[in-house]
């Protein structure tokens, strides 16, 4: 899903520096900031995993967007602004800000722009569908790449509304699928475009 974002995102905004943190990634990211806080292992920026080569590709006009899970059992979407040193958080469930994903990101990112201070990143709230958790345990996923994608396409992506009816979500995630098929349609039979 994040992957058909970005793709969509990218075309739209080729000029932009806008880079995505996919869902392994992010996890990664975690698991660094653990052990390097930790002590168990120090992280080298200069290192030549697939980590230290999304870092290394960096620069203060970069922005950054991505899914994370949180709590063990939810999803969160979050954008930041490296130059403004913004950081936008959408929780469907209307959670406050994960402190630990946070610190994780801000640590991620001094280590990669030495300039960046791994004390600063203004919070601000990101437009996100709301998420009845009595009644919806499941949608947080798809209501988070709603917001990211509503978030820089706020023309073209609508944000999705009504989400306490739980028919929102399975509709959203009725048209993931429908993109998903398409996008491999249209790679592998380019012709042809089933689901338009």
């Amino acid at each position: 899903m994040v992957y058909l974002l970005e793709k969509e995102v990218t075309d739209t905004f080729p000029s932009r520096n806008i880079k995505f943190i996919d869902t392994i990634l992010g996890r990664k990211i975690l698991q660094a900031f653990e052990t390097d806080q930790i002590g168990t292992s120090r992280y080298d920026p200069n290192g030549t995993t697939f980590l230290h080569q999304f870092g290394q590709g960096l620069s203060r006009s970069s922005e950054l967007a991505g899914i994370f899970h949180v709590h063990g059992n939810h999803w969160v979407a979050v954008a930041i602004d490296v130059a403004q040193e913004d950081l936008a958080y959408g929780d469907p469930a209307g959670g406050t800000p994960e402190p630990q994903l946070i610190a994780a990101l801000r640590w991620f990112l001094s280590q990669h722009i030495p300039s960046f201070p791994i004390d600063q990143l203004d919070l601000e709230s990101m437009p996100c569908p709301g998420q009845d958790i009595l009644e919806d345990s499941w949608s947080c996923g798809i209501f988070s790449l709603n917001a990211l994608a509503h978030y820089f396409l706020q023309g073209r992506r609508p944000l999705l509304q009504h989400t306490g009816a739980v028919m929102v979500g399975d509709l959203a995630r009725l048209d993931m699928l429908r993109r998903l098929l398409n996008s491999f349609n249209l790679t592998v039979c380019p012709v042809i475009d089933f689901f338009k």
